[in-house]
Formats: C-alpha cells, structure tokens, sequence
C-alpha cells in the first residue's frame, strides 16, 4: 500500500501501532456474569457457532453447533 498509495498511508499515519485498550471489570464470583459469543465465518459452509465463557473462571460454559438458517435443508 505504501507503494500504490504514500498519501492515504502518511494521512492515515496516527492510527498505526495503537491498540485497542481492554474493557476491566470485576466479578464477584462464578456464574455470575457469563459472556456469549457467535461465530458465523463458517455459515458458507452450512453451519454456525455459539459459546458461552464464564468471566470469573473463564472456562468455557457450553458450545453450540447448528446448521446455519441460510443452508436449505
């Protein structure tokens, strides 16, 4: 991009090399606040993800695999 574009790279220039902070927060315990995520890069292929973490512990709660509702079946 440097090459094709050196005006947009340099106009573009403060955003390089700065990271997003991460959110702090405390939880009281286990089971207390659960975080749930979905994945669907893999809908192309017919099926979807979903998962839970607990925060506390950050184990892995459940994990949910269905077929994507763009598949006809």
């Amino acid at each position: 991009m440097q090459k094709v574009d050196p005006e947009g790279v340099a106009a573009r220039g403060h955003l390089i090399g700065k990271k997003r902070e991460k959110t702090k927060f405390m939880v009281k315990g286990p089971n207390r606040l659960l975080s749930i995520d979905g994945h669907d890069k893999l809908s192309g292929f017919g099926f979807v993800i979903y998962g839970a973490i607990d925060a506390y512990s950050r184990y892995i709660i459940w994990c949910y695999v269905r077929i994507s509702n763009r598949t006809a079946v």
